[in-house]
């Protein structure tokens, strides 16, 4: 069977064509994320109009897929966790936003793809408004970055920040290298397991058999580098951190303070209570559950206030991870033990051997 624009015909033809039909057909249909992917895994132009970038600006479905996983892992300590979901039409969005302002548009209009040595030439760094992606200082060359970005002032209330145009070993920095290896990362260029919100960016994707890297890869890249780029639901951690677009540094320090900087003196009763108001996005129920949360604890800490001492010691012995602190000095004793046991084998050994 073979379809025409909407007509279907059957003919004589040898089933491998009527397969490769077929194929193609389901592989246009198939979905990553919420949008198509064509057949060979890379977005359509539903994605691209949804991220507003051009359409001829190709994003492989398996990139953005490794972002989402680094990001968003449900079964993760509570600490860790600064999304609840990522948008990654927005995401990429942003990242085109910058790129163009600061490599400029004419330059990524001009050719599909660009070598190693031409990145090399790119801006290395910039500083920019988080929540609206407005650049406002580019830094040109890897030693112009590297003084920029040792005299920022990080507690800046203006909601900027300054980031590499693309992933730079610290070393190359130093040396004035610019960056040429921008699908590496901190991680070794794969994906954060437990810690940590490194992505595989997939490079091979975006890269032709000349070594040249596509648009697309660019926008990648951005994103491999500057986790700031990312947007999506944000937990109350990632709020304290500065990733919510919608809240200003003043507001960002202000939720930071209260999951950080509590009334008791670090003296919390429910520790994993405690973690869990971490993972609320909703700032209004936080609020609710954080006053309901401090109430009982002030509770707990007032029927323990005569038995101090002795709260204290409890509450230490029930901290999170000392069960595994137990068990890995349990381990460690074990291990000097058979060292031990060995080197009396070996100077038997040699004592035989004497006699």
């Amino acid at each position: 069977m073979i379809s025409f624009n909407n007509f279907s015909y059957k003919v004589s033809l040898p089933s491998t064509k009527s397969d490769s039909v077929n194929n193609n057909e389901k592989n246009l249909n198939k979905e990553v994320l919420g949008y198509q992917v064509d057949k060979d895994g890379f977005f359509t132009s539903d994605f691209n109009k949804a991220a507003g970038i051009p359409s001829d600006f190709k994003i492989h479905s398996s990139s953005l897929e490794s972002l989402v996983n680094a990001h968003v892992k449900p079964e993760r300590p509570a600490m860790i966790d600064i999304f609840a979901d990522v948008d990654i039409a927005k995401s990429v969005g942003n990242a085109y936003k910058v790129l163009v302002q600061v490599v400029g548009k004419d330059t990524l209009e001009r050719k599909d793809s660009f070598s190693i040595d031409e990145i090399a030439q790119f801006p290395q760094g910039y500083e920019y408004n988080r929540q609206t992606m407005y650049v406002s200082k580019i830094h040109n060359t890897p030693s112009q970055y590297l003084n920029a970005d040792s005299n920022f002032n990080w507690n800046n209330n203006t909601n900027t920040r300054i980031s590499s145009l693309f992933y730079n070993s610290f070393d190359d920095v130093q040396k004035g290298l610019p960056a040429t290896k921008i699908f590496n990362n901190n991680n070794g260029g794969k994906e954060s397991i437990d810690f940590g919100s490194f992505f595989n960016p997939t490079g091979e994707k975006s890269t032709h058999d000349d070594g040249s890297l596509t648009r697309g890869g660019l926008l990648v890249a951005m994103l491999n580098n500057d986790s700031y780029l990312v947007e999506g639901t944000t937990t109350m951690l990632g709020k304290a951190q500065g990733y919510d677009k919608n809240i200003n540094s003043s507001n960002a320090k202000q939720i930071h303070d209260l999951l950080f900087n509590n009334p008791f003196g670090g003296l919390i009763v429910d520790i994993a209570g405690h973690l869990e108001l971490f993972k609320e996005t909703d700032p209004d129920k936080f609020m609710e559950k954080y006053t309901e949360f401090m109430r009982k604890n002030q509770q707990e800490l007032n029927k323990a206030s005569d038995k101090k001492a002795e709260y204290e010691k409890n509450l230490l012995e029930n901290a999170p991870f000392k069960k595994w602190f137990d068990e890995l000095e349990k381990i460690e004793q074990k291990r000097l033990e058979r060292l031990s046991e060995q080197k009396k084998k070996e100077q038997i050994a040699k004592l035989d051997i004497k006699a």
